[in-house]
């Protein structure tokens, strides 16, 4: 559903999750300085695999938090929501330059903490296929939904996730123009 709202705004915390699927550290460099830069003092995590040596580890750990998942996106997710901002976490894929602004842009859909928000990229605007750089979820709201299963097909994990957050009441908001990179 494509929603345009005229809702004021109002102020929402948030922090980032920086999902390090390929355990490049220039990668998350290049992330972190771009929210660094655009979102100075925000919270920001990095999620590594399961499979990244303890020397990448060390070094991805002088750039910010970084948290070791599985092997899967969503063990990634499900890792970064655990250890993310307490309240709205947006997800970004190691490698993204992250504009200003965008958070302006979202809390003009923003209506509580059911919501889930994600920018419409390549005409997807459905949840399954949206793209997971700028996927927005409330930690509560991810935490009374439950984790994403752990497959490597990640729209099935995404449909499953989508149905029991359906269930819990949650709104599934595309947003056009809101891309992050």
């Amino acid at each position: 559903m494509i929603i345009k709202s005229k809702r004021p705004k109002f102020h929402f915390d948030f922090g980032f999750i920086i999902l390090c699927h390929n355990d490049n550290i220039d990668s998350l460099k290049s992330t972190a300085n771009s929210i660094k830069n655009n979102y100075d003092g925000l919270p920001f995590v990095g999620i590594a695999t399961s499979k990244i040596d303890k020397d990448e580890m060390s070094l991805m750990k002088e750039v910010c938090k970084v948290y070791k998942g599985g092997k899967t996106y969503t063990s990634l997710m499900n890792k970064g929501m655990r250890h993310g901002c307490k309240t709205w976490n947006m997800f970004v894929t190691a490698g993204s330059f992250i504009r200003p602004c965008v958070d302006k842009k979202i809390n003009h859909f923003l209506e509580d903490d059911k919501d889930v928000i994600f920018p419409i990229v390549d005409k997807k605007t459905d949840f399954i296929d949206c793209t997971l750089n700028g996927l927005m979820i409330h930690k509560k709201t991810f935490n009374k939904v439950g984790k994403f299963e752990e497959d490597e097909n990640l729209q099935m994990c995404k449909l499953l996730w989508g149905c029991k957050a359906t269930e819990y009441g949650c709104k599934f908001k595309a947003i056009l123009g809101y891309q992050i990179f």
